[in-house]
């Protein structure tokens, strides 16, 4: 769906929507006409509602602010998943498991079309990004696939076998095509992502696949157990560990070296969001409130710390690429331990010995996401959220330890169960009618929403304003859009306006580009002193940039004060350029101009 702002996002975002509703349709028919309704409980479940509950409560109850948010309703969206999934025979889930195989291929052939010409990319600096909006998130989900895909592979004639016995008699089918299909469709599959592994250079994809690869192998042949069968004495053991380790540390220092840069960014990012927890350390800032934070502590370490070295690692930032440091950022140590706790149950689920090699390749691929989630974003990106809810609640269902519900249709009489049938339908409509109006509602706000970006473009910025302001009062408190609003008035002389929106923007987002656009807002209404500290702000976030000191400058030159002109404009003239652009050739031949007009 091109025709969505920010599609590569909030056209899954939309899908899922109305799929899950769908999926509500179906459960509810299901479960009033089923005569009885058995749950098993297992300790994922309590953990998981425990956590989505708590994430609740801090939103709305313990944080003085909250916002639009597309991963709050995609939570919402993933716990009816969890719960319909729950609720659903064991028998289909290796179908699916398959569904998601093959959902891989089809992105794994998107790329190769990408690289090839035939699709565009949806990043100006990638060629190949798949249906994603940059290679991270594209790889993460890849390599997701890749290791489920490797699991089956390796584990296929047990996946066929537990099908047979779940059909209880064999087959034909059973026999031959689903043999075939179980090992021929994983196989392409690997290949497919191996190789577009390799061409993303994606250093958290490599890691993932190592490992978690390693892992699968060594369960199907067992080569470490009849290593160790091989070591005889303690110094042969110790000499194997040392030598595991030197191994690792290795290749750690290769792939950190290998973009330093980024791994440099990384880390700063990790520090500046140490600061963050360090403030908010019971509670943080609220989910999904990272990217309205983080800026504002980013500027505050540039102003204690005049670091020229770590300011051209800086740039405008999205999220923490880590994601329990996110996590504990925004919902605080105690999200954090109950967050363990769903780790440690998860791994510790057991099952019955005929289902131990799917439970092993279930565990195998949340253990990817999970070292994915060291050095990215995994939990900003829908397609690898599903598949991560949707392991998890096939873990929950192969549970041996689970505690049983069970309620049958005589317990209550005819008359209580119409009512109880009444109520429910009654709810269930009420229920899905409200959710797809909200949907539909946020389908033409999109919509709306790029039509605006495009006439802003083009600098038909009266128009723009007005398709703005049709779709305020469903998206006016997403951070994105005030800013692209706020931008939009600004450059349509509305000044005053502009102000106002770019204000509300700061509460959900904060950015350079909200704060030079703010800058200019106020230089609009001749409010020269605040147009100069938004500027400082903007320059404070990120260093390194030259436009935030250029706008100052001109600021300056315009209101008559030449002398703090010549002084900024001597200051960009002397600082070091981290890359060399038209922009900024012409931003420093002005400054001489300036210098040379004015300094006497």
């Amino acid at each position: 769906m091109k025709d969505y702002a920010q599609s590569t996002i909030t056209s899954k975002f939309i899908i899922f929507q109305y799929f899950i509703i769908s999926l509500i349709i179906l459960c509810v028919v299901e479960i009033l006409y089923s005569k009885k309704r058995i749950f098993l409980l297992s300790k994922i479940d309590l953990v998981l509602i425990i956590l989505a509950a708590y994430i609740i409560i801090n939103r709305y109850f313990i944080q003085s602010h909250y916002g639009f948010s597309i991963r709050f309703m995609e939570l919402l969206g993933l716990s009816i998943f969890y719960i319909i999934l729950r609720l659903n025979s064991f028998k289909i889930f290796f179908w699916l498991l398959l569904c998601i195989i093959i959902s891989g291929m089809i992105q794994a052939l998107h790329g190769y079309f990408q690289l090839l010409g035939f699709l565009s990319s949806n990043h100006s600096g990638y060629k190949i990004t798949g249906s994603f909006f940059n290679p991270g998130p594209y790889a993460g989900f890849l390599v997701a696939v890749w290791i489920i895909a490797l699991g089956m592979y390796l584990f296929h004639e047990k996946i066929v076998s537990q099908l047979q016995i779940q059909d209880g008699k064999s087959s034909l089918f059973a026999e031959h095509y689903s043999k075939h299909i179980f090992l021929y469709i994983p196989l392409l599959t690997l290949w497919c992502i191996s190789m577009l592994l390799c061409v993303l250079q994606s250093r958290a994809s490599w890691i993932t696949a190592l490992v978690c690869g390693g892992i699968l192998i060594d369960l199907k042949f067992h080569f470490f157990r009849k290593l160790k069968k091989r070591l005889v004495g303690g110094y042969s053991k110790i000499a194997l560990l040392t030598l595991s380790i030197l191994i690792a540390c290795l290749i750690s220092f290769a792939i950190y070296n290998y973009k330093k840069s980024s791994s440099q960014g990384r880390t700063f990012i990790w520090k500046i969001s140490s600061e963050m927890i360090l403030d908010s350390p019971f509670f943080g800032v609220g989910f999904d409130r990272f990217k309205a934070h983080y800026m504002s502590y980013q500027a505050n370490y540039f102003k204690e710390n005049a670091k020229i070295a770590e300011s051209y690692l800086a740039d405008n930032t999205y999220y923490a690429f880590n994601e329990f440091i996110q996590f504990t950022a925004e919902n605080g140590f105690t999200g954090l331990l109950i967050l363990i706790a769903l780790i440690y149950t998860t791994f510790c689920v057991s099952t019955e010995p005929a289902l131990e090699s799917y439970s092993q390749i279930i565990k195998s691929a949340l253990l990817g996401i999970l070292l994915f989630s060291f050095f990215s974003y995994p939990m900003q990106i829908l397609p690898i959220k599903v598949i991560m809810y949707f392991l998890l609640a096939e873990l929950a269902n192969l549970d041996s330890k689970k505690s049983t519900f069970l309620v049958h249709d005589n317990v209550l009489n005819q008359g209580v169960k119409n009512s109880f049938k009444v109520f429910g339908i009654a709810s269930s409509v009420v229920f899905i009618t409200a959710g797809i109006i909200d949907v539909r509602q946020l389908h033409e706000a999109f919509k709306n929403w790029n039509e605006a970006q495009r006439r802003y473009n083009t600098n038909d910025y009266a128009v723009a304003v007005q398709i703005y302001e049709q779709v305020y009062p469903v998206l006016y408190d997403e951070g994105d859009f005030l800013m692209n609003y706020a931008k939009a008035l600004s450059l349509n002389k509305q000044d005053k306006r502009a102000i106002e929106i770019f204000e509300l923007a700061k509460r959900q987002l904060n950015t350079t580009i909200i704060e030079t656009g703010l800058g200019d807002a106020y230089k609009g209404e001749k409010e020269y002193d605040k147009a100069v500290v938004a500027y400082q702000n903007a320059y404070d976030m990120i260093p390194s940039r030259f436009y935030p000191l250029y706008l100052r400058a001109k600021l300056y030159e315009e209101t008559g004060e030449h002398e703090k002109a010549v002084v900024v404009a001597q200051l960009i003239l002397r600082k070091e350029v981290k890359i060399y652009s038209t922009a900024i050739v012409e931003m420093k031949a002005e400054m001489k101009k300036i210098i040379t007009k004015y300094d006497k």
